[in-house]
């Protein structure tokens, strides 16, 4: 398996206060929330001083991308002067496939007394292959583990894998996508117990397929971006005797890549339990494809 690679990227950034009567930014915080990226900020002015326009430009590779261009959040635009302003950028939302460069910021306040600042702090957002591979990585591991082999530990690993499993997989997209036109036949407290149950079910099925190659070579050798948040991640098992593929297809949300589908060998979990699914709904009610889907969870 490939070595884990998280992605850094230059830039620049240009924090500049246009002064509405000599308004001015100052102490100027930089720090890292999830994949977000969040500045926190003071505006200081005189009595009676109504706003600031705050504006943002952020530079790599030498472009620049204006306020308009990025996915801001927060006091930016016309602000009002006070203590305790935060901006919130997430930079996968621009780069949703990263940038492999080591990078640093500029902070620059441009107000009357030209208030300056930098800062460098480093960003752990992941491209789809990295994300990917990062839990594939903990699921194998988890499985490896000799501690975790015998039945008095079932419960522990059990446990292990679907705090990975959540991280891992979008389960609400999972499931609309699996139930396709069908999801608008439950109500939305059938859509949120489908979810939780359907969840386990996929959990088992991923992990059943996973686990008979748990002690084999994994190689991520594609990575295919769909669209600016949808990638497809090739991979595959590599035995003594074949290779057998396995394609994870993510998703961004929230500037995190999660897993919407797996295709073992050609064979897509989606459409597989779409198929399934669709029988059942065929000729049975939204309450009674949850009675199927509770005994087989109750089963595991």
């Amino acid at each position: 398996m490939k070595l884990l690679t998280i992605l850094f990227f230059t830039v620049l950034f240009f924090f500049s206060a246009v002064p509405l009567n000599a308004a001015e930014v100052t102490n100027v915080q930089v720090s890292q929330e999830g994949s977000r990226i969040r500045f926190d900020y003071d505006i200081t002015a005189e009595a009676g001083e109504a706003e600031t326009q705050v504006d943002v430009t952020i530079i790599v590779d030498g472009r620049a991308y204006k306020s308009a261009d990025l996915h801001l959040e927060g006091a930016f635009g016309k602000v009002k002067p006070g203590k305790g302003k935060t901006i919130y950028w997430n930079p996968l939302q621009e780069f949703p496939q990263g940038l492999s460069r080591d990078f640093n910021w500029e902070i620059t306040t441009i107000d009357s007394k030209a208030f300056t600042d930098a800062i460098s702090v480093p960003f752990q957002g992941r491209a789809p292959m990295a994300t990917v591979e990062a839990n594939v990585k903990k699921v194998l591991d988890v499985l490896r583990d000799p501690k975790l082999k015998g039945p008095s530990a079932k419960e522990i690993k059990k446990e292990k894998l679907r705090v990975i499993y959540k991280g891992m997989f979008d389960e609400v997209e999972f499931s609309r996508r699996t139930l396709a036109r069908n999801w608008t036949k439950l109500n939305p407290a059938q859509q949120k117990e489908f979810v939780v149950l359907f969840e386990q079910v996929l959990e088992k099925a991923y992990i059943d397929k996973i686990l008979d190659y748990s002690d084999e070579k994994v190689d991520f050798y594609k990575e295919n971006m769909i669209s600016d948040n949808q990638a497809e991640i090739q991979t595959k098992v590599v035995t003594s005797s074949k290779e057998i593929p396995i394609f994870y297809r993510v998703t961004l949300k929230d500037g995190k890549w999660k897993v919407y589908d797996v295709v073992v060998e050609n064979v897509s979990l989606v459409q597989n339990y779409r198929t399934q699914f669709n029988d059942i709904l065929g000729n049975k009610t939204p309450e009674q494809l949850l009675e199927i889907l509770r005994k087989k969870v109750k089963e595991h």
